[in-house]
């Protein structure tokens, strides 16, 4: 577990990369306006935690997590999510309120496993039709 809040980072130290082993990876609360595509290199990632930051899209990469479970990003200025995330299969918490998101991609539905969808405070004017396969598993979904 790596605990790196309120260091009013603008940028993650490329120390954390390294980390390879890392399963809880918390970088919120600081000036973050990118997260790096070498977040892949943290392949046991389970819990990633970039909320109240600046940051404006999440790595294509973080679709090869194969372990995350919890990711949470919001209060950030995301306007879009990268398609890859429907790649997560262990997927299960995906917090994006306070975001300028406007749309989800279709591939989402890809996460199997997802039981939480927090979506509120965004500029959201579609949801994907694939969102509705996931309502046999999908706990909680507020778009409010």
């Amino acid at each position: 577990k790596l605990d790196l809040k309120y260091r009013g980072w603008t940028e993650v130290n490329q120390t954390v990369w390294t980390f390879h082993s890392l399963q809880h990876l918390d970088l919120s609360f600081n000036s973050l306006n990118a997260i790096s595509h070498e977040i892949a290199s943290l392949q046991f990632l389970v819990l990633f935690n970039c909320s109240c930051n600046k940051v404006h899209s999440l790595p294509d990469s973080i679709g090869t997590l194969q372990w995350l479970r919890i990711i949470k990003a919001n209060g950030n200025e995301l306007t879009t999510i990268p398609k890859e995330v429907g790649q997560l299969k262990a997927l299960e918490e995906l917090i994006l309120t306070e975001n300028q998101l406007t749309s989800l991609p279709q591939e989402i539905s890809g996460c199997s496993a997802l039981r939480s969808l927090l979506l509120q405070n965004n500029d959201l004017c579609r949801l994907p039709l694939s969102l509705a396969t996931l309502s046999g598993h999908l706990r909680e979904l507020d778009l409010s």
